[in-house]
């Protein structure tokens, strides 16, 4: 943990107890999955940190030998899905990216994860260029995601940077996907891109929140709302949370993650710098 506290994402351990999984970066810019407890009333206390990470970086040659980030954590019978982004470098671009799966028991325990051989998700015909950061459930016998497709490389501030859109996908077991190239969010504007989506089902719609950023813009989060989960009404006075005047977060609103507690609402976010200036928790009133 040289750096960085990035995409942070809740599991509750019990009653008002959370785990927050999150991403750091070690001494090579490389990252890892660790994890953070917390007392969902008294977020700001640690009550324990993990020793050494959850997912590290893949062995050489494979898809996520640069780098493993958490994207979001389901429990489903026995097992808790782990879907992660493998990040492997290129040379004519920066990076690329792929979605990973691992596993762990269904218990509440500290998980010890194994992974699967290779992506779960990557490039083909449907995404030609990458796929990264899902949102994924489980509904009425299917397994559903959303997540980000590549468009492009595109120069802004003389550096090469990912263009991209939100596509979705469904499965009968969470490991193999059936991708038709379903777009249900594009960039508008000056926008590039998303980050990985928060949704939640909620008196017959879904809610989704998510971060969106410009050539111009850094993140800032973003609320949009659905039926059916595939066609999204952007509603960007909806998302109810600015950047603060100054401090982590004056800059940067990143990687939501929305869930429900005791009647309340919650959101982890990342601030400045994608997550260098690590993550907060903000409570919707």
């Amino acid at each position: 943990m040289a750096s960085y506290a990035g995409l942070p994402f809740a599991e509750q351990i019990e009653g008002d107890f959370y785990r927050v999984y999150f991403t750091s970066r070690d001494a090579f810019n490389r990252s890892h999955v660790g994890w953070v407890e917390i007392d969902i009333n008294r977020p700001e206390r640690i009550l324990r940190l993990s020793e050494t990470p959850i997912l590290s970086p893949g062995e050489p040659g494979s898809f996520d030998d640069a780098g493993t980030t958490l994207s979001c954590v389901v429990r489903h019978g026995e097992r808790r899905h782990f879907y992660y982004i493998g990040w492997s470098l290129r040379r004519s671009v920066p990076y690329h990216l792929a979605i990973g799966l691992a596993f762990a028991s269904g218990d509440t325990a500290a998980p010890t994860l194994n992974r699967l051989s290779g992506p779960i998700i990557d490039r083909n015909r449907i995404d030609p260029l990458f796929c990264t950061a899902p949102f994924v459930m489980f509904e009425d016998g299917r397994w559903r995601a959303w997540y980000v497709s590549g468009l492009g490389w595109v120069n802004a501030g003389g550096e090469a940077v990912p263009s991209y859109n939100t596509r979705y996908a469904e499965s009968n077991d969470g490991v193999d996907w059936n991708r038709t190239g379903l777009v249900v969010r594009d960039p508008q504007g000056d926008e590039l891109g998303f980050s990985r989506p928060s949704i939640l089902f909620e008196r017959g719609a879904y809610h989704m929140w998510c971060s969106v950023r410009g050539r111009s813009q850094p993140y800032r989060l973003e609320y949009a709302r659905s039926q059916d989960g595939l066609v999204w009404t952007r509603n960007d006075g909806g998302a109810s949370l600015e950047t603060s005047a100054s401090g982590w977060d004056s800059e940067m609103i990143a990687y939501p993650h929305v869930f429900d507690h005791g009647g309340d609402r919650y959101m982890l976010y990342c601030g400045n710098g994608y997550g260098k200036t690590g993550f907060g928790i903000a409570v919707m009133t």
